[in-house]
């Protein structure tokens, strides 16, 4: 019987021969985005299965988890490279009749955000309704500080550094550390949660099994408010929400990049084009 072509032998085999890939600039964001393919099905996955339903299915987790139509299109880009390659290598000879699959149409997208009153109406919904602090402290935590869901789910003890007032990530999304003020309300979530943990203890992690049942639980509170992931309203939002609020405020858009970690000022500036409601809300407040 002969062995079954795995995603992770095409993958390990498209890195070190794909010219671009192996040594050029393409490397990096290769394996980003065909990890995330990695991460969903793992490495042993058999390349006949991969078919047009479950590319569809993975592509909506993805939006589910609040990535933006360009993100998800690198990432369709980077499983058809793989299966491509490894098929015009003589690999396989699987027929891919899905090759090449629909990307998304790239536009401008509109950030969602929740206001500050949303988001105390969650945290008090979790705490007093659901009876989970867990959740509670994440949504609480999240939205004051603009973390990633893995960054929040995999942040150990040791970066909260309480001396500086800052928590010092040493590794992100693009390779590039980074600190985050820590905001005064959190102060007491964290020592709770740190005063006797061990350096590498996650401070969040080992109360959820994945991001996965972190979001459903997050769902309830908020479809409390009628706020739904269909209309645009994600965990990720809070995010959004935490960039936003302090482009409203007046915080120079160099800081607002280093803290959310972005790569490009672009991105920072995209929380700008959501503040409208915060702005017309203060200008009707102006006195003429």
């Amino acid at each position: 019987m002969s062995k079954v072509l795995t995603w992770g032998s095409c993958l390990d085999f498209t890195m070190n021969n794909r010219d671009s890939w192996r040594n050029g600039n393409g490397r990096k964001s290769a394996l980003l985005y065909a990890g995330m393919f990695t991460e969903f099905m793992g490495l042993s996955y058999p390349i006949k299965n991969i078919d047009y339903p479950l590319m569809v299915t993975l592509t909506n987790r993805l939006k589910d988890k609040g990535l933006q139509h360009a993100s998800i299109n690198r990432f369709i880009s980077a499983v058809s490279v793989v299966l491509k390659f490894t098929k015009d290598m003589r690999l396989h000879n699987e027929l891919l009749d899905f090759l090449p699959f629909p990307r998304f149409k790239e536009r401008e997208t509109n950030r969602t955000f929740y206001t500050r009153d949303q988001v105390k109406k969650m945290v008090e919904f979790a705490r007093t309704q659901l009876k989970r602090d867990d959740l509670a402290d994440v949504i609480q935590f999240t939205a004051l500080t603009g973390m990633r869901i893995n960054e929040v789910l995999h942040l150990p003890a040791k970066w909260v550094n309480y001396d500086l007032n800052v928590l010092a990530l040493e590794k992100c999304k693009w390779g590039k550390a980074r600190t985050i003020p820590i905001h005064p309300e959190l102060i007491p979530i964290l020592k709770a949660r740190t005063e006797y943990a061990k350096p590498n203890t996650k401070v969040f992690g080992d109360e959820w099994n994945d991001d996965d049942q972190l979001r459903r639980a997050f769902y309830k509170c908020t479809e409390y408010l009628g706020l739904l992931p269909e209309n645009g309203y994600v965990f990720h939002s809070l995010r959004y929400s935490f960039g936003t609020w302090h482009m409203a405020s007046g915080t120079p858009p160099i800081d607002v990049q280093n803290m959310c970690g972005h790569k490009s000022i672009s991105t920072t500036l995209g929380y700008a084009k959501s503040m409208s409601e915060s702005q017309q809300k203060h200008t009707m407040k102006l006195e003429f």
